[in-house]
């Protein structure tokens, strides 16, 4: 199992507040328009990612840029996030229209390692997360199911096509990684729950 990194670490807390907002935008803009073009997705909130932008946005024009930086952080990994999410919903819906090739043993290799390495990810984040919320907040909540959701189907023991393993592990990682983000976002602000 991975280690929990402690953020809350002074040595953990660069000062890249710009270049998160940017690199958010960017994701938040990609999610939005891969989502755009398909029906509402089950459980999940599209306008989510651009509020938490919007936010962390501003946050920096208030002068809170370790505020900013982590909400834009969060934004930019759940934007992450909602994109695989509607790769897979298309996958579903149209595998069967592609033709694709099987994976090479190394593919496979590879893959089962970041398997690995996402479920630890996920449970570690979920143990953080359990030991400093009670109860935990809406959106952490979703995030945790969203990631165990696409977890789940990776340790079943029928066989996935290795593109539909390949963006479930993504997301279940995205996932892994908001709820990491949202903690730090919280330390920097807790008294701001952001709900879309």
């Amino acid at each position: 199992m991975l280690p929990c990194v402690n953020h809350s670490d002074p040595q953990h807390l660069p000062d890249n507040a710009e270049y998160e907002i940017r690199k958010a935008l960017i994701s938040v803009i990609e999610a939005e328009v891969t989502n755009t073009w398909q029906k509402p997705i089950s459980g999940i909130l599209l306008g989510e990612a651009t509020l938490l932008y919007k936010y962390s946005f501003h946050a920096h024009k208030m002068g809170r840029r370790l505020a900013a930086e982590r909400w834009a952080r969060t934004a930019k990994h759940l934007a992450r996030a909602l994109k695989q999410e509607a790769e897979i919903e298309f996958l579903e819906l149209h595998f069967s229209e592609f033709p694709s090739f099987q994976a090479t043993f190394a593919e496979e290799c590879a893959l089962n390692e970041r398997k690995e390495m996402t479920v630890d990810l996920v449970n570690c984040v979920k143990e953080m997360v359990q030991a400093k919320f009670s109860p935990l907040p809406d959106n952490m909540r979703r995030y945790l199911e969203r990631a165990k959701l696409h977890i789940a189907p990776l340790t079943a023991t029928q066989r996935l096509h290795d593109v539909l393993v390949t963006k479930r592990v993504n997301a279940a990682y995205e996932y892994g990684r908001v709820l990491e983000c949202l903690i730090l976002a919280y330390e920097a602000e807790p008294n701001v729950k952001i709900a879309a």
